[in-house]
């Protein structure tokens, strides 16, 4: 039968449903009763009238489609095959998953940014989405607008500019163990917007975006980090001011184990250090970021950016910072900076024998939680509160010093920092990547989902596992209990997976699911990677660059959603890729899921919800 003879019988079926059973299909409004005659509806919703009443509600048999001989929409049997519409098609309770060995949640790649991209980071949350990308050697940085369902947008492409001191910028091309604190370079006539950097994290509470840049050896010290934070609106403007030790780049500049070594916390964290050389030995990497309203934290690892993602045996410290976003006093002639707690001191949460960055989760509006592999393997995950409030910003110092204020403008350090648990994890565990159930209402625990790498060789396997999340009457975490694992893949050559929730879209409400009604769960987690590519006869000897993957994971269960194993999201190319979620308006809590992608191509945008 022909669309638009089909469209005929569902007029006539609706017409007769509205009329004959006016109270038992609710749907039959005098709106329906107008547009069934003429086959038409607006969304998917409204054909739901036409489906079977035997069968569950949330089955979605009839999709709303445009009518190939006009210009209307009209609704249309789908003969219980499975589309991207957000429905349940084929009534087995599961939504937008594979049917008949296709990929109905692949959906195709959109280029946002033509040109080789080495690298990508992003913002994973809040709008305006902000991206800085490496291409050809350079660096860009960019706003994405108009984001769409197919993961495409406008986004504008800039060189960061960065504004800072001239004179905190001080010369030292070898550093000593005498080195003070301070924001170096590698030659008198090298600026500091010259020194080049590769491991960025950055974040946005919607008005600015903080960046946490480390410089490598293009012409500057090694192994600092560059602090900065730019207006959303201009996010190619990079302040990088204020005040040393709790601004700007000033870590990681101690070569000697006994006097303030690069981790101030770790008495051995530089013991092999070569005093003539810092740049390969000290330092720190692998930052991570997460902010909310001005206000937020910086974890990284104590070590290099050039250590390997397993390490080398030796145990490093994982520490952290509270960060503050100063917007540019309106009485004082100082630029917007980000400073640090404890006056530019950082907490240890604990040891890692790896070479990644931690990974950071708002955890509502209590706190963070963040997690790594410790010194054993095992995934540690703790809570760090939110930092306290920093001191009124009233611009200059009444010491006229950038190096000695007085109690009343000094940060403050973070506190109540605590190990929830920790997770079975693997020797060589690097990687990491968590994402958190949206925290709703009152319930006693919140279910954290969690990703990582086994090793660093072709030996390697991902692995996801579910954990629950106690609450007190506050809305603290107060332990943590480890759920279900799985494996995501065989042995192979992996990229780090990444995380991210969806609170629904996965299942039904009235799907049963190892004998539970799934009711509000019908959401879960969103996992991406990149693997080995296919299309080679001889397999890649490296994670550089492959296809990307997907896996859905439910959060009733922390089990796949499908049955027939991973999607394949791209053949090729990819390098790096994030995963970006954004809350859609409405009010509804329904959030838009993208694969944001480096690859041969450029930036990519794969879109993950069907909407």
């Amino acid at each position: 039968m022909s669309q638009n003879a089909h469209s005929v019988a569902v007029t006539a079926l609706g017409t007769a449903l509205c009329m004959s059973l006016p109270v038992v299909l609710g749907g039959c409004t005098l709106a329906k009763l107008w547009d069934f005659p003429f086959g038409e509806c607006t969304v998917s919703a409204d054909c739901r009238v036409l489906s079977d009443p035997s069968l569950p509600a949330s089955c979605q048999q009839y999709a709303c489609q445009p009518d190939g001989a006009t210009d209307r929409n009209v609704c249309v049997l789908l003969a219980a095959e499975e589309i991207c519409d957000g429905g349940d098609n084929d009534c087995d309770g599961r939504i937008d998953e594979r049917s008949s060995g296709d990929p109905v949640i692949s959906r195709p790649a959109t280029t946002i940014r033509a040109g080789g991209v080495s690298s990508l980071s992003t913002t994973t949350s809040g709008s305006p989405e902000i991206i800085a990308w490496t291409e050809g050697g350079s660096s860009f940085v960019g706003r994405l607008d108009m984001p769409d369902d197919e993961g495409s947008g406008l986004l504008t492409a800039e060189p960061p500019a960065f504004v800072t001191h001239v004179t905190a910028t001080r010369t030292g091309e070898t550093l000593t163990s005498t080195t003070e604190d301070a924001c170096y370079r590698g030659a008198t006539d090298t600026r500091v917007s010259a020194c080049g950097s590769e491991d960025v994290a950055l974040a946005t509470d919607g008005d600015h975006v903080v960046y946490a840049h480390v410089v490598t050896e293009s012409g500057c010290t090694g192994g600092q980090l560059r602090l900065s934070v730019a207006s959303t609106s201009t996010p190619e403007t990079l302040y990088a001011t204020g005040p040393e030790r709790r601004s700007n780049s000033f870590r990681g500049v101690r070569p000697h184990p006994t006097v303030f070594p690069c981790s101030v916390n770790s008495t051995d964290a530089c013991a092999n250090a070569d005093p003539s050389s810092v740049q390969s030995v000290c330092g720190l990497g692998h930052p991570a970021l997460a902010l909310r309203d001005g206000v937020g934290l910086l974890a990284y690892v104590s070590a290099p950016a050039a250590r390997s993602a397993c390490g080398n045996g030796s145990a490093v410290d994982v520490e952290a910072f509270g960060v503050y976003v100063r917007p540019q006093p309106s009485a004082a002639m100082l630029a917007p900076r980000v400073e640090l707690t404890d006056e530019g001191s950082p907490e240890t949460l604990g040891q890692t024998l790896a070479g990644t960055a931690p990974s950071i989760v708002e955890f509502g509006e209590t706190g963070y939680l963040v997690a790594f592999p410790n010194e054993n393997g095992d995934i540690a995950v703790y809570f760090v509160p939110t930092p306290p409030s920093p001191p009124l910003n009233i611009g200059t110092y009444p010491s006229g010093s950038l190096t000695e204020r007085p109690p009343e403008v000094q940060t403050q350090p973070l506190m109540g920092i605590r190990l929830l648990g920790t997770l079975p994890g693997d020797a060589t565990a690097n990687g990491v990547s968590i994402a958190l159930e949206t925290m709703t209402g009152t319930a006693a625990s919140v279910r954290l989902g969690v990703a990582w790498r086994s090793s660093c060789d072709a030996a390697s396997v991902l692995r996801f596992r579910s954990a629950d999340v106690s609450l007190d009457s506050s809305r603290h975490p107060t332990s943590l209990a480890a759920g279900a694992g799985l494996n995501l893949t065989g042995a192979g050559l992996f990229s780090f997976p990444e995380v991210q929730f969806a609170p629904a879209g996965f299942l039904t409400e009235d799907a049963p699911r190892g004998g539970v009604t799934v009711g509000s769960r019908g959401g879960g987690w969103y996992v991406a990677w990149v693997g080995q590519d296919p299309t080679q006869q001889t397999p890649n000897a490296s994670d550089n660059e492959g296809a990307l993957y997907l896996e859905r994971i439910a959060l009733i269960d922390g089990l796949p959603v499908e049955s027939m194993g991973p999607t394949q999201l791209t053949l090729e190319g990819v390098s790096n890729h994030q995963l970006v979620a954004e809350t859609l308006p409405g009010g509804d809590g329904r959030v838009r899921v993208t694969v944001r992608a480096a690859s041969s191509a450029g930036v990519l945008g794969i879109p993950l919800s069907c909407q």
